[in-house]
């Protein structure tokens, strides 16, 4: 249906400082932790290495972004080229450092995030000047809320007037001043908290997201998908509403199921596959990559999707 050649990711590179106990300390106490490890990150990078493991390779993926000149910045870009991105759209900025994520992981598999912005947040013209001159109507660009908001929107309309398809993946949600924000949008993927806050309805059933993405889509995205963990996840469109269940795992880390969710279903629409199968191959994809430890590590490989 929306069949496309190439795909661009414009976002966050950050490092990710996990650490795993059995609960948050409450103000004034001090709890140790069982352990503590560092790995890339950040929602741009870990939405490319995704989309890049499963992709056929007939092209890159291409990553626009910022880094800072610490020794996680190298390590980051490293990271990527071998990857197999392409990284001509990331610049290195003087004397900043990193954006860095540290990571909470409790007993019960849940995680807490608190972010860093760092070179991130200091994405501006340049990376939309690199963007402009690569994109066109055989692009998918796809884009997070870990930049400038008003470079992503810059983004979208430059991408909507190339006739690209936009996918925007509204994590960690904000509250956004910016008229007409998401009419650009093609598909917008939130989690059910971010649905919630954009759409002011709180989500406890299937029916309250369908409810959600309704009155989201109605703010300018073609069609909307609400992801909810383990219970799968809602599509809205004009054609309806549909609800897709994902495949039953055990959970291991859940962080980065979202940026796995959405590089898959960049893949799954660059190869041709509906909007539906394109989904289902994207909740595998996710499936898998909770069932191991790791964020990026996680990330599966197209032989494991088809082996699983």
């Amino acid at each position: 249906m929306f069949k496309r050649n190439n795909i661009i990711v414009f976002g966050s590179i950050n490092t990710d400082i996990s650490i795993k106990g059995q609960r948050l300390p409450k103000p004034g106490e001090t709890l140790y932790a069982e352990t503590i490890s560092y790995s890339g990150g950040g929602k741009g990078a870990n939405q490319a290495i995704a989309a890049s493991r499963l992709n056929n390779h007939d092209s890159r993926i291409e990553m626009i972004g910022s880094i800072g000149d610490d020794i996680f910045s190298k390590n980051n870009l490293e990271k990527l080229k071998t990857e197999g991105i392409s990284v001509q759209g990331i610049r290195t900025i003087p004397n900043t450092s990193n954006g860095t994520a540290v990571i909470f992981l409790d007993e019960e598999s849940e995680n807490y995030i608190l972010i860093v912005e760092g070179a991130n947040y200091k994405c501006n013209q340049t990376e939309i000047d690199y963007l402009s001159k690569i994109i066109n109507n055989k692009s998918i660009l796809l884009l997070q809320h870990e930049i400038p908001i008003k470079i992503i929107h810059q983004s979208m309309k430059i991408g909507y007037d190339k006739k690209a398809l936009i996918i925007l993946n509204p994590a960690p949600y904000m509250k956004i001043g910016i008229k007409d924000y998401y009419r650009n949008v093609s598909i917008l993927t939130p989690n059910k908290i971010e649905a919630e806050n954009i759409s002011n309805i709180m989500i406890n059933s299937i029916e309250d997201a369908y409810e959600a993405g309704k009155k989201i889509r109605s703010l300018g995205p073609l069609f909307v998908i609400i992801t909810l963990g383990e219970k799968g996840c809602v599509l809205i469109s004009d054609q309806g509403k549909v609800h897709i269940d994902t495949p039953k795992v055990n959970v291991v880390n859940s962080v980065g199921a979202g940026d796995c969710f959405n590089g898959a279903l960049a893949i799954g629409i660059k190869n041709g596959l509906s909007i539906i199968e394109s989904i289902k191959f994207a909740n595998k994809s996710a499936s898998i990559s909770v069932s191991k430890g790791g964020v990026q590590e996680s990330m599966p490989y197209f032989k494991e999707i088809i082996n699983h």
